[in-house]
């Protein structure tokens, strides 16, 4: 039976194992000649005012902007390619001493050269030992030639002084002590013999510090510490100096090299042999940790972002992102089998497939793995750690070639490890109460710790779990089908959950009200309450590839994928989700994350290889970032950019490339840009370059800053300013030439109009004059001779009555025609009223001899009609006095006739009188009696009328004859267009 297989192998309590687990430093990144490096050899990094790195070569020197490195050489202007130091001047641009002391500066990529107007003779022989700028632009610098340190100074005009010239020494070093003092200091093997300088700039005094005669060395460098301490380098010996109070320690190797000091108060000392001494606290009296070792390391820099960078003598330029990281390999001359991580209470644990269970222990940067027992030796296959109380309960394999997983209780106090059988369970958990809740491929297993009793529910299927966790008091598991939650000893599987995907499950986290689900090929699944949602490579993960998730106390979700490891913050806002990336680039021992653990302020990534313990929270995420315009294009033509731009309207398109300084997830910086005059709200991007077409003319001011993967904005806001000239037709003197043109044109028109009203006013008084003449022809003296007889004939008649009534008539007519001849039109009702009037004294005249018949036919309303004044009576008195006067038989008739028809006026004049040709024989034999006038002067003002005015009149007269051609009379016909009226 299996119960009687042996089951258990010798117990090894306290056994320190030859550390199977190697601790490391921080990873590094290596810079080298194929990374863009102009050389090996490098003797100090610095970084300016922008965050770019500037790096001393033995070929120039390089400016790295976190993409690429720039590098200058004497092609370039620098004065020579042996660049030996360099500092940062109080504007924040670097300063640079060359080999034969030629000093330099780089402002906005020029290069400015600081060269003396008053130069000592050899001082390009003598070697720079260090270089700075105080606040009035003096520029110092500790030089050596031969066995001799020397100050030289150089005024803002170029005037050279040095100091201290009797001084012998081989090395020397110098500095800024607050705003007015200098120290530097030189030797000759015996530190006693000169000492230490400080000098007052203002006083012009020179305080020697000299130190006990054991001391021996040379200086190599200085540094006043964040506590107010100068610390030199002598040697083997730290010298400590306060207010002229020495104290020195020996730290067992030559340090000669940049001491330095980051601003967490960690002062790093490079030693001559490789490596750098790292110290805390400015306790010197032992080293907390050795960082890169076997390097000759030059130089130290704390950048912006919180990381740190090392300059070597050969082997180029090494950066890691945090000290705070430790790393540590599980190779042990690749002899080691893989290893299972479990941490939990506060310890860590590891189980080999050898079947090594060890204890992890970090102590002072130092991982210490201790073999606490020995279980079997597996067939490649280990199980699950989990502690209860004082017993470590594993589960793993069976050495025999069938698949059931056996659990393991060993007794951390005893020793004794005891294999339950019939317990065949891939995942448990520890449950209220001593209870053991296992999950198997077909059963569910309790077990009480107590009695060890077991008890064994049967599921309705097979599952594969992987993955198990206790949110908000239910147990949920998760298999390559999906997700499970038990309830009432059933495993019932969330439906609602397969919506947002169908991809296994890989790993389960839990905090709060929030469940992270990490899956093989479909992100992170984040539900918080009754929210969902999903976090993938659209919005900001690795790898949709997911080995596990975790959450920490402070909510914070770390995720790790294959590409590396993800930390998300802010997901409960997802619009703006704080995403930050770790990567063997630059912190994790390796991109293949199997296992994440959160112990305490720290992450631990477990991979086959190794693990990395990261810290939760960095100094980046306090680093607020920078930002540059890095080209300006106008379609794709490189412009200016420090200067004004002006452009013309139509240009086609204005682009703007810019970047941020940033040393780690550069992918991951986003971009806010506005275009004032445009736009007042921020544009947020990942993209690094924007694009504006037709614009319109116009002042505009591009407005651009950068915002971390911490959600930190830049500290000032970028400006770049740039105008859109108007087109011609927008330009003033255009539009002057438009209201010059356009008042021109206006002049014109007013004195065309004008002249027009002129014309028109003199055809008025010609009309005036003809409507003057038709009066006087009208009013003839023949006429009212005749008309003033007729009367005197009823007088003698004693005929009072009709004389009386005639004269009333003839007054009436005259005072109505004066009247009418007044207006420019009048009504067919008060035409035909003055024409009634007119034949009411013919017929007086002639003795009621005429047959006058007058109509008015088809006129609704004869008052809506307008007609000029008098254009009939003339014709009408022409038919009388020429047509029917004449006529000695038969009966005088005379027709007369309005007829509207189709928007026209037919108005008929017609007779049966002698005809036109007989008036015109009689006109010619009694020229005194009447000359016709009155249809010449008709016809004059109608021809005027239909110049000055729409209405348009048409005349035609018409001679009435019978079949042998005689004449029976004479028809008029008048056509007035009422459609113009």
């Amino acid at each position: 039976m299996r119960s009687i297989i042996p089951l258990l192998a010798v117990v090894l309590i306290g056994w320190v194992l030859p550390l199977a687990v190697c601790a490391q430093g921080p990873p590094f990144r290596q810079f080298k000649l194929q990374d863009g490096l102009p050389s090996l050899k490098i003797y100090k990094v610095v970084q300016d005012k922008d965050a770019m790195l500037w790096l001393c070569t033995d070929r120039g020197i390089a400016r790295y902007d976190g993409t690429s490195f720039r590098n200058y050489t004497t092609q370039d202007g620098i004065p020579e390619n042996v660049i030996l130091t360099a500092s940062i001047t109080p504007q924040g641009h670097p300063l640079f001493a060359s080999y034969h002391t030629k000093v330099f500066s780089v402002v906005d990529d020029e290069i400015i050269h600081h060269e003396p107007k008053e130069m000592t003779e050899g001082v390009y022989l003598k070697v720079p030992v260090s270089i700075c700028m105080t606040e009035d632009s003096s520029i110092w610098t500790g030089i050596r030639n031969h066995r001799q340190f020397q100050l030289m100074r150089m005024d803002t005009r170029g005037k050279v002084g040095f100091l201290d010239e009797s001084h012998p020494g081989h090395y020397g070093a110098i500095m800024v002590l607050e705003k007015n003092e200098l120290v530097f200091g030189s030797s000759n093997r015996n530190f006693l013999r000169e000492g230490v300088f400080v000098y007052n700039r203002d006083k012009s005094v020179k305080v020697k510090l000299t130190f006990a005669p054991e001391i021996r060395g040379e200086m190599g460098s200085s540094i006043k510490l964040g506590n107010g301490d100068i610390l030199f380098s002598c040697g083997r010996i730290l010298h400590i100096l306060r207010d002229q109070e020495h104290r020195f320690i020996d730290i067992g190797l030559h340090a000669d090299l940049g001491i330095y000091e980051d601003r967490k108060g960690n002062v790093f000392v490079p030693v001559v042999t490789g490596g750098v001494l790292v110290f805390r606290d400015y306790d010197f009296s032992h080293a907390v940790d050795t960082l890169l070792k076997d390097i000759p390391i030059t130089q130290v820099l704390h950048d912006h972002e919180g990381g740190y960078w090392f300059s070597s003598l050969s082997e180029g330029l090494f950066y890691t992102s945090s000290l705070d990281i430790k790393t540590a390999s599980t190779k042990r001359g690749g002899a080691l089998p893989p290893l299972r991580y479990f941490v939990s209470k506060g310890r860590q644990y590891a189980m080999t497939t050898d079947g090594d269970l060890l204890s992890l222990k970090l102590d002072a940067n130092r991982l210490k793995a201790q073999k606490i027992a020995e279980l079997f030796n597996l067939e490649g296959k280990y199980g699950r750690l989990g502690i209860f109380s004082d017993s470590l309960i594993c589960t793993c394999n069976k050495p025999l070639r069938d698949s059931v997983h056996r659990l393991y209780l060993l007794d951390l106090s005893s020793g004794q490890a005891t294999w339950y059988p019939g317990f065949n369970c891939v995942l448990f958990q520890t449950i209220a109460g001593n209870q053991l809740l296992g999950f198997g491929r077909m059963d569910l297993f309790f077990l009480d710790l107590r009695d060890m009793g077991v008890k064994r529910v049967s599921l309705e299927k097979p599952h594969r779990w992987v993955a198990f966790v206790t949110h908000r008091g239910e147990q949920y598991l998760g298999d390559n089908e999906g997700l499970w939650v038990m309830r009432d000893s059933t495993m019932v599987r969330l439906a609602s959950f397969d919506k947002w995907s169908s991809y296994p499950i890989s790993g389960l986290a839990s905090f709060g009200d929030s469940l992270a689900v990490a899956t093989e090929g479909g992100g992170v699944i984040l539900a918080t309450g009754s929210d969902t949602s999903v976090i993938s490579e659209n919005n900001g993960l690795l790898n949709d590839y997911c080995s596990d998730v975790e959450i920490t106390a402070e909510g914070v979700i770390w995720v790790s994928t294959t590409h590396g490891l993800t930390r998300i913050k802010g997901y409960q806002n997802h619009d703006r989700l704080l995403i930050r990336h770790f990567t063997g680039t630059h912190e994790l021992f390796s991109n293949q994350i199997d296992q994440l653990e959160a112990v305490g302020q720290e992450i631990w990534a477990f991979s086959d290889e190794g693990f990395t313990i990261l810290p939760q929270e960095s100094m980046a995420e306090k680093t607020i970032p920078n930002v540059r315009i890095e080209k300006v294009s106008i379609n794709d033509s490189v412009v200016e950019k420090d200067s004004l731009l002006t452009m013309k309207y139509g240009f086609g398109s204005l682009s703007f490339e810019f970047a941020s300084n940033t040393f780690h997830d550069a992918d991951f910086i986003r971009y806010g840009y506005r275009l004032l005059n445009m736009s007042d709200d921020w544009t947020w991007s990942a993209f690094d370059r924007v694009v504006f077409a037709s614009l319109e003319p116009g002042e505009y001011v591009f407005q651009l800053k950068a915002m971390n993967e911490a959600g930190v904005e830049t500290a000032t806001t970028l400006s770049y300013a740039f105008i859109v000239e108007p087109p011609y037709w927008m330009t003033w003197w255009f539009r002057s030439i438009v209201i010059l043109s356009f008042l021109l044109v206006v002049l014109l028109i007013t004195r065309l109009q004008i002249r027009r009203l002129k014309r028109i006013s003199r055809l008025k008084n010609d009309r005036l004059q003809s409507e003057q003449k038709a009066l006087k022809a009208l009013m003839t003296p023949h006429f009212i001779f005749n008309v003033i007889n007729s009367i005197l004939f009823l007088i003698s008649q004693s005929e009072n009555y009709k004389a009386e009534k005639a004269l009333k008539a003839f007054a009436r007519m005259v005072r109505g025609t004066l009247h009418l001849s007044q207006q420019e039109f009048i009504s067919l009702e008060q035409e035909v009223k003055s024409v009634e009037t007119y034949i009411s004294l013919e017929q007086l005249r002639f003795d009621h001899q005429l047959n006058v018949q007058l109509s008015v036919e088809g006129v609704e309303d004869p008052s809506t009609i307008s007609l000029p004044p008098m254009i009939i009576q003339p014709f009408i008195e022409n038919a009388i006095v020429h047509g029917l006067r004449h006529k000695s038989k038969g009966e005088k008739q005379l027709h007369i006739s309005f007829r509207q028809t189709l928007g026209l006026l037919h108005c008929t004049v017609e007779d049966n009188g002698i005809g036109r040709a007989a008036a015109r024989m009689l006109r010619k034999q009694h020229l005194q009696e009447h000359n016709g006038q009155g249809v010449q002067i008709s016809n004059e003002r109608i021809a005027l009328h239909n110049r000055i005015s729409e209405q348009k009149i048409d005349l035609k007269i018409v001679d009435l004859t019978d079949a042998a051609g005689l004449a029976l009379g004479t028809r008029v016909e008048i056509l007035i267009d009422l459609e113009k009226e």
